[in-house]
C-alpha cells in the first residue's frame, strides 16, 4: 500500500516537473489580456459602458471620446501580446499570434462604432426630409458590422484551438 502511494507520488511529481514555467507565464499573460478586455467591454466603469451611457444621452462627442479610449486600451493589449517572449515554448508562437489576431478583430469591431456614432450625429442634425438617406446609410453600416462579428467569432475559435494545442504541447 505504501509503495503504491510512493509510486503515484513519483508519477505526479514527474508530470509536474515536465511543465515549463515559461509556458505557464505565457499562458497567464494571454489570460491576463482576456481579463483586460473584459474590463474594457463589460466592467461598469469600462469604456464600453461609458460609450453606451453617452449614446443614451445622445452625447456623440462623449461617445467618440469613449471610442478613442477603447482604441488606446485595445492597442495596449495588442502591443503587450506582440512583445511576449515565446522562444523555446512549444506552440507559443501560435498562441501569441492567435491572441493578437483575436484582439485585433475585437478592436476592429468595437472601433467600427465610430462610423455608426458619426452617422447618428449626422442624422440628429438633418432636417426631416433628408433623414431617410442617412438612416439607410446606418442600415448599411449595420450590415458591414455583421461581417466584423463573424471575423471575431472565427478568431475566437482559432484562439481556442491554439490554446488547446498549447496546453497539450506543454503539459498544462
Amino acid at each position: 500500500m505504501r509503495e503504491n502511494i510512493l509510486g503515484w507520488a513519483f508519477i505526479f511529481l514527474s508530470i509536474i516537473s515536465c511543465q515549463s514555467p515559461k509556458a505557464d507565464a505565457l499562458k497567464q499573460a494571454v489570460l491576463d489580456k482576456e481579463q483586460a478586455a473584459f474590463r474594457i467591454l463589460l466592467d461598469k466603469n469600462g469604456s464600453e459602458t461609458k460609450k453606451q451611457e453617452c449614446l443614451v444621452k445622445n452625447d456623440y462627442p462623449c461617445a467618440l471620446k469613449a471610442v478613442d479610449m477603447q482604441n488606446g486600451e485595445f492597442n495596449r493589449i495588442i502591443t503587450d501580446l506582440e512583445s511576449l517572449k515565446d522562444e523555446g515554448i512549444k506552440e507559443g508562437d501560435q498562441l501569441r499570434n492567435a491572441a493578437v489576431n483575436y484582439y485585433k478583430a475585437l478592436k476592429e469591431l468595437h472601433l467600427f462604432d465610430l462610423w455608426e456614432i458619426e452617422q447618428q450625429a449626422l442624422i440628429s442634425q438633418l432636417p426631416q426630409d433628408k433623414m431617410k438617406d442617412a438612416q439607410d446609410e446606418l442600415i448599411v453600416l449595420a450590415r458591414q458590422k455583421k461581417s466584423l462579428y463573424t471575423k471575431v467569432y472565427e478568431q475566437e475559435g482559432l484562439l481556442s484551438v491554439a490554446m488547446k494545442k498549447f496546453d497539450d504541447a506543454n503539459g498544462l
